[in-house]
């Protein structure tokens, strides 16, 4: 809550033209009972501390009017610190409140015997204006606390969305890898910074797409300038068009009263970064496709062009060109984006950057827990090279970490790795042994080679219904190692490479269908605790 130092100018106005209406001395403090506004004798001691245990003491603490008729025989004077050099007859007090608490006291105070009788004859008229003006002072009081959250507001949008070099400083050398194919689509990131040619990124969640965008961004002339990162997967669509491009004041129900400003401009001279741009909806897409052609936006409800100087960068982990096909995305709009290529290749696709950057991340989260160096057993080298990474670095990086945090010896170990993936290693074994188990025996009479399995084993049910019981099973074994708070939800949709809406649309079916076939793990029960 916003204190009357906060608006201590309008304090002493106050008490300025209370003294001008009522030719009464005024004496106005806060809860720390320093005096922001004073007239008459007390002007020489404005922004001094008041006495303790006076009337003002006692109306801070009640939230109660006070008023000393006779200072000469009021217990409150007796009490007072400034008893013995205090020149007061008597003083009419009225408490200030904000929110319901007690901010402050204004009070009226009489030094001659005319004063004191007016203050005698007309207290309860006084008592209504003063309350008027406490009402004033806490209507400004207001208005400064709203001004210091719409402040606080906006460096909070600072904060999250813009990064300069300085305070993000990512470079190339900060992207690792040593496979041929990743390094070559590093070196065409590294040629095309200093461009200010849009740029698309390709490649599946957990690439380093971000990353990339950071460092080209940070190889830039534009470096000094903000950098500004839209999700555009993660806001309702019924926001995304006033959160890229601003709105002018009054422009819907609930509108900011002085408007808002836009990404597109909040990236003035920068770098716009439109993270999972295949998830654009579509009628906004026509929109962003005339800011790439005329090089300047329009605020929701406003009149005027506004000319910008903006380096688009767009990163999908989806297939646009099946987008286009299926009438999601435009074909133009794909064109103006896909001016310089840049597909980020899976972590599957670089075996020998898997072990490399596991040990990495061991220094970097031994270093971080301040634990000893952990080395990397062989059988948890052998299950970290088996594994698909469907999550790639990232997940990679969440394993690692995880596994530096349960470690207890020396060595980071098959049992120190997260569940999932020895259960995926165990299952694969599993269906290796059943495979050579049949190759031994070879084919059975009057049966193919592949009749050899036997029907008994194979699955039942339609393929929807198998499909359907597959994905149960994926999302009940990520939400048994993630959890389900809204934090864990966000990571693994962004693992599996959908969106929140995608995610949560599927945990809505699986309950739905939590009566028939159920996944291992009770994915239901896992969603409802």
């Amino acid at each position: 809550m916003a204190e009357l130092v906060a608006i201590k100018d309008t304090v002493q106005n106050v008490a300025e033209a209370i003294a001008a209406v009522l030719e009464l001395d005024v004496s106005i403090i806060d809860r720390s009972y320093v005096r922001l506004g004073a007239t008459g004798q007390y002007a020489d001691q404005l922004y001094a501390q008041a006495a303790r245990d006076s009337l003002f003491d006692h109306i801070l603490k009640t939230g109660r009017p006070g008023f000393i008729e006779d200072a000469a025989v009021s217990d409150f004077c007796r009490r007072c610190q400034g008893h013995g050099t205090c020149r007061e007859l008597a003083t009419l007090g009225q408490p200030i409140f904000c929110r319901g608490q007690v901010v402050g006291v204004i009070g009226v105070v009489a030094f001659t015997p005319e004063q004191r009788e007016r203050l005698r004859a007309g207290a309860g008229q006084l008592l209504n204006f003063l309350s008027r003006m406490a009402g004033l002072l806490e209507s400004k009081l207001l208005l400064a606390e709203a001004l210091w959250e719409e402040t606080r507001r906006n460096q909070e949008v600072c904060e999250n969305h813009i990064s300069s070099s300085s305070l993000s400083p990512l470079s190339f050398n900060d992207i690792l890898g040593q496979d041929p194919a990743f390094l070559a689509a590093k070196e065409l990131a590294r040629r095309v910074a200093s461009s200010t040619s849009t740029v698309l990124i390709r490649g599946e969640s957990g690439t380093g797409k971000e990353m990339f965008a950071r460092a080209i961004h940070n190889a830039s002339p534009r470096a000094e300038r903000p950098f500004v990162a839209v999700n555009c997967a993660s806001i309702p669509e019924s926001l995304l068009e006033s959160e890229l491009f601003g709105y002018e004041a009054g422009a819907f129900t609930g509108a900011r009263k002085n408007g808002k400003v836009g990404k597109f401009e909040l990236a003035q001279g920068g770098t716009l970064f439109l993270d999972e741009i295949g998830d654009l909806p579509l009628h906004l897409q026509p929109k962003i496709l005339r800011v790439l052609q005329e090089r300047q936006v329009e605020r929701v409800g406003g009149s005027r062009p506004i000319p910008i100087d903006v380096r688009i960068i767009a990163a999908t982990n989806q297939n646009l060109e099946e987008l286009i096909a299926a009438r999601s995305f435009r074909s133009d709009l794909y064109y103006r984006l896909n001016v310089i290529p840049l597909v980020i290749p899976p972590l599957r696709e670089r075996r020998g950057d898997i072990l490399f950057l596991t040990r990495f991340f061991i220094s970097k989260y031994c270093r971080l827990l301040e634990r000893p160096l952990l080395a990397l057993s062989a059988g948890a080298a052998r299950l970290l090279m088996e594994h698909s990474w469907p999550g790639n670095v990232r997940e990679l990086e969440n394993a690692v970490e995880y596994a530096v945090n349960v470690a207890t010896g020396p060595a980071i170990t098959p049992a120190d790795l997260p569940p999932y993936l020895r259960a995926g290693a165990e299952t694969a074994s599993k269906k290796t042994e059943s495979v050579e188990a049949v190759n031994d025996a070879g084919p059975q009479p009057g049966k193919g080679a592949a009749g050899a399995v036997g029907a008994a084993e194979l699955p039942r049910g339609s393929l929807d219904e198998l499909l359907s019981a597959y994905e149960q099973e994926i999302l009940s074994r990520y939400l048994a190692v993630y959890g389900t708070s809204a934090e864990a939800k966000a990571r693994i949709a962004s693992e599996l490479g959908i969106s929140l809406a995608t995610l949560y649309r599927h945990m809505s079916k699986l309950r739905g269908s939590s009566g028939r076939a159920q996944a291992p793990g009770g994915y239901s029960r896992i969603c409802e605790r």
